[in-house]
C-alpha cells in the first residue's frame, strides 16, 4: 500500500507555529511529506509532479497571506483531498470578515492537532469517523470538534484554580460532565487530595508564578495542569520548569484538556531559586 502524501503550507517556523510543525513531522508516520512556505510554489511543483496530496495543511499566519485566485486553484487541483487551515491569533476573525476557506477546514493553530489527526484517521478509514463537509455550517462543525463527553471509567479528583468565577464554572461542569469529582481551594474534598490540578495561569506574572510553586508544594503527586488564553514558547519553558506537567490552551479542544487529566505522572516538588 502506497503512503498517504502529506502537503504542508506555510511559516512553520515562527513560534505560533513551531509546537504544530514538530507534531506534524513525527506524529503523522509514515508519511510522504512535503513543505511549501506559500501556496505559489506549492501548485507549481505539486502541478510539474501530479502528486495529488491526500491531506493538505494550510498554516495561515496573516489575513490575505493567501489568495482567493490560489486557494481556487488549490481546490481545483486536488478536490478529493482533505483540507485543515490552522489559523494563528491574528486570523481569529477571518471567520466573520473573510470567506476565502470554508467555516470547515478553518481551525485554531491551537487545536489543529486533534482535527488534523481526526482527518488522517478519516483517510485511513476508520470506522466511527464521518468526514466533514465543505459546506458544514458553524453548528456542524462544532458539533464534529466537541463530541458529546462520554462518563470516565477512572474518574478524578481534580482542583480547579482561576480567578475568573465564570471560567471556573465553565471547568466545573466540564469535569462533573466527565464523571470527575470537582474541588476548589475555597471547597476541598474531605479526605481525597486532588490527583489533578487545573490552573489558569493567566496572567503569567510573579504571583501566578508563586501560586503555581504553592499548589506544587501542597499537592506534590498531582498531576498538574496549566492553562492559558494564548500559550507562548517563553511561557511553557517557565511553567513546566517549575513543575507543572504541561500547558494548554484555554479555549482547545475539549478532550485535550480531559485527556491531560489522566496522564498520571507525578511531580517532584522544585524550588524556585531565590
Amino acid at each position: 500500500m502506497a503512503l498517504l502524501s502529506l502537503l504542508i503550507v506555510g511559516q512553520v517556523n515562527r513560534a505560533e507555529a513551531r509546537t504544530l510543525a514538530e507534531w506534524l513531522a513525527t506524529a503523522l508516520q509514515p508519511a510522504d511529506q512535503h513543505h511549501f512556505s506559500d501556496l505559489t510554489s506549492a501548485l507549481r511543483e505539486t502541478s510539474r509532479t501530479n502528486s495529488i496530496p491526500d491531506l493538505i495543511v494550510i498554516v495561515q499566519s496573516r489575513p490575505d497571506e493567501f489568495s482567493a485566485s490560489e486557494i481556487a486553484s488549490l481546490f481545483a487541483f486536488a478536490p478529493l483531498a482533505r483540507f485543515v487551515v490552522a489559523y494563528g491569533a491574528w486570523c481569529e476573525s477571518d471567520g466573520r470578515n473573510r470567506h476565502l476557506w470554508p467555516l470547515a477546514v478553518r481551525v485554531p493553530l491551537r487545536s489543529a492537532a486533534a482535527r488534523i489527526e481526526r482527518e488522517w484517521r478519516l483517510l485511513h478509514e476508520a470506522r466511527g469517523l464521518e468526514p466533514l463537509p465543505l459546506s458544514a455550517s458553524r453548528e456542524e462543525v462544532f458539533a464534529a470538534d466537541h463530541p458529546p463527553l462520554t462518563q470516565t471509567s477512572s474518574p478524578q479528583t481534580v482542583l480547579v484554580v482561576s480567578p475568573d468565577p465564570a471560567y471556573r464554572r465553565y471547568l466545573s461542569e466540564l469535569l462533573a460532565s466527565a464523571g470527575h469529582a470537582v474541588c476548589s481551594a475555597d471547597a476541598p474534598t474531605p479526605g481525597s487530595p486532588p490527583t489533578a490540578i487545573l490552573l489558569d495561569a493567566d496572567p503569567w506574572d510573579e504571583a501566578r508564578a508563586d501560586q503555581l510553586e504553592n499548589l506544587l508544594q501542597q499537592h506534590p503527586t498531582a498531576n498538574t495542569i496549566a492553562l492559558m488564553s494564548l500559550p507562548q514558547p517563553e511561557h511553557e519553558a517557565a511553567i513546566t520548569g517549575l513543575g507543572a506537567n504541561t500547558v494548554l490552551p484555554k479555549l482547545g479542544d475539549q478532550s485535550s484538556t480531559l485527556n491531560a487529566i489522566m496522564m498520571a505522572v507525578a511531580v517532584i516538588p522544585v524550588s524556585r531559586p531565590a
